[in-house]
């Protein structure tokens, strides 16, 4: 299963009921050798039965003997990948060689790149008769289709990496203080043409303003082109993720960034093309988060079509079949290992409540009004004091949740990051002692007392999918966050 629900049983219309996505695919899984069918009265899928060999509807006919745990049909596919690295100049050239080096071992032979260095202008890099060639760009109208800056991954090694470092000298003389990251977000979208990839962004320059509008269209045209994009650069969260949130990719800060950076957003950039969610007529669906979708309702059955899903969740209302003891739905997820079904259970009498989900499903929510109306452009505190309702000032007490509205940036990065993040999400501050440096880890930001200039956190870094912001702090603030929360190891 891809979906914890938080209760059991059917609760009453007043009581939270739902769903949060803890993984992209099952982890254990059977293999089920016949086709899909589907159920000729409501077009559910059919679910295997405890014996194995048949399968029933658990859509109309609930209270079959179903089998339990997941079940995988079809063949796996694997795609050819695409993904974009978009790097500022600023960024030093022993990172650069870090990141791409982490980019060739994180992709498959079968998967193709491209560069693009965003200086006052759109460096675009390609490889021709195995040296490495640079074309200019000022207007993204102008840029030659992806085929010219396909760069395979063997090149990365023997071409790319020994030359890249070529590409400083480009670098004019009166470089504009101020970057411009969607530009070349703009110039590589224009030579992707709606083919679907990925973008990696990594700026280390001030960013330029970006009016709603222009955040809007740019977000939507990756989406429309079911691509994603993750953007990093200085702490401007609120900007990044009002362009990151259409295809539901993650913003991080570049500030003392490990290479294995590339490797989560790689894996996060993976296609999980669908997740289908059927469920009996008498639930009614309310509120879904971290996807995009629609609802489909008939005489028999109701269908939730969500696409894009991260950390998404679900919240309906059921209410009680005086007919059945069961009160069944059917989670469909299509990746490309293949098709995963899962049936989920309520039941008539026993109840078994997962508070963690109940919070995680609360705070989801909260978290995703509040950006909306950040995203949009309205007052933050404001809103924030609107939807701050007794139940989430519980949930979040004690938490880094517990001072929102003090530092907007970290606040919407800190939201984002409880939108989009699977399963439970960890908020409590905790303690931590290296060789090389103290770490206050408050989700989704690391706090670094440094002990030596060179300090290593990737086994922080890599314990968590999403990634953490690195804030290097001094001694004092580091004291005083410890004197300010209760802080354990």
């Amino acid at each position: 299963m891809t979906l914890l629900f938080n209760s059991t049983k059917v609760l009453d219309n007043k009581s939270l009921l739902g769903c949060v996505q803890i993984n992209l695919e099952p982890e254990s899984y059977l293999f089920f050798s016949q086709a899909i069918k589907k159920c000729p009265k409501c077009k559910c899928p059919l679910f295997p039965l405890k014996n194995e060999k048949d399968t029933d509807c658990p859509i109309c006919h609930p209270d079959s003997d179903f089998s339990n745990g997941s079940y995988q049909f079809g063949p796996k596919s694997i795609p050819r990948n695409h993904f974009f690295f978009i790097f500022d100049i600023e960024m030093p050239q022993n990172k650069l060689i870090a990141y791409l080096t982490e980019l060739y071992n994180s992709i498959t032979d079968d998967d193709t790149i491209s560069i693009v260095c965003m200086a006052n202008n759109a460096i675009f890099a390609s490889v021709k008769n195995g040296l490495l060639i640079f074309d200019i760009y000022d207007n993204p109208n102008f840029v030659e289709m992806l085929k010219q800056y396909v760069i395979e991954r063997e090149w990365i090694q023997s071409v790319v990496i020994p030359s890249i470092t070529s590409i400083y000298a480009l670098r004019p003389a009166e470089l504009n203080p101020v970057c411009d990251p969607f530009f070349g977000l703009r110039c590589s979208l224009k030579a992707a043409s709606k083919r679907p990839v990925a973008f990696f962004l990594f700026f280390y320059r001030k960013i330029c303003d970006l009016q709603v509008s222009d955040a809007e269209a740019l977000g939507e045209a990756v989406s429309e082109a079911k691509s994603i994009v993750h953007i990093g650069g200085p702490p401007e969260f609120r900007r990044y993720s009002a362009v990151t949130r259409y295809s539901f990719g993650s913003v991080f800060g570049t500030a003392d960034l490990p290479a294995s950076i590339v490797r989560k957003i790689v894996f996060m950039s993976r296609p999980s093309d669908r997740t289908r969610f059927y469920a009996p007529r008498c639930v009614t669906f309310t509120k879904t988060t971290g996807c995009s979708g629609s609802v489909n309702t008939k005489e028999f059955i109701t269908k939730l079509k969500l696409n894009s899903m991260v950390g998404g969740s679900i919240r309906f209302q059921c209410e009680e079949n005086k007919n059945h003891i069961h009160t069944r739905f059917l989670e469909s997820v299509r990746t490309r290992n293949g098709t995963f079904l899962t049936v989920h259970t309520l039941h008539k009498n026993a109840a078994n409540v997962n508070e963690n989900i109940t919070i995680s499903l609360l705070l989801k929510g909260f978290a995703s009004d509040v950006l909306r109306a950040a995203w949009d452009g309205e007052d933050f505190k404001r809103t924030i004091k609107e939807k701050l309702t007794d139940e989430i000032k519980q949930a979040i007490t004690g938490t880094c949740l517990a001072d929102i509205g003090n530092n907007l940036q970290i606040d919407v990065f800190r939201l984002y990051y409880v939108l989009l993040n699977f399963g439970k999400c960890n908020l409590l501050y905790h303690l931590k002692e290296m060789p090389d440096c103290s770490i206050i880890i408050a989700p989704p930001v690391l706090y670094v007392l440094k002990k030596l200039d060179n300090f290593q956190i990737d086994e922080i870094f890599n314990q968590n999918l999403w990634p953490f912001y690195i804030n290097v702090v001094t001694p004092d603030e580091f004291k005083d966050m410890c004197n300010k929360y209760i802080i354990s190891d």
